[in-house]
């Protein structure tokens, strides 16, 4: 996992807790039901703007931001959009030999 935080806190439980603004996550064949429902679900409701969720086996990335969905390929370039002028490329990253 990957994340950004921009200096916003909440208190749960008089714990300061981060609140994101994006998460990156690599899914393993064993959390592919829990990164796409469950914690995609549970960040977007805490307030994170932009959540990635990678499947290597897929060679995808799907974007959820702004209440869209978006699936991309490794060879597509994917803008960051929670920054103005960054997009990411994965074709030539190696996350895992499978």
């Amino acid at each position: 996992m990957f994340a950004v935080c921009n200096n916003k806190f909440e208190l749960v439980n008089n714990n300061i807790v981060a609140i994101f603004d994006f998460i990156c996550e690599i899914v393993s064949p064993s959390s592919i039901k829990m990164d796409n429902e469950i914690k995609k679900e549970f960040y977007l409701s805490k307030g994170v703007k932009e959540y990635w969720i990678v499947n290597y086996l897929e060679k995808s990335v799907t974007v959820c931001f702004e209440g869209k969905e978006i699936k991309y390929s490794f060879e597509d370039d994917i803008n960051v959009n929670i920054f103005d002028d960054l997009s990411i490329c994965l074709k030539d990253v190696k996350l895992f030999e499978v």
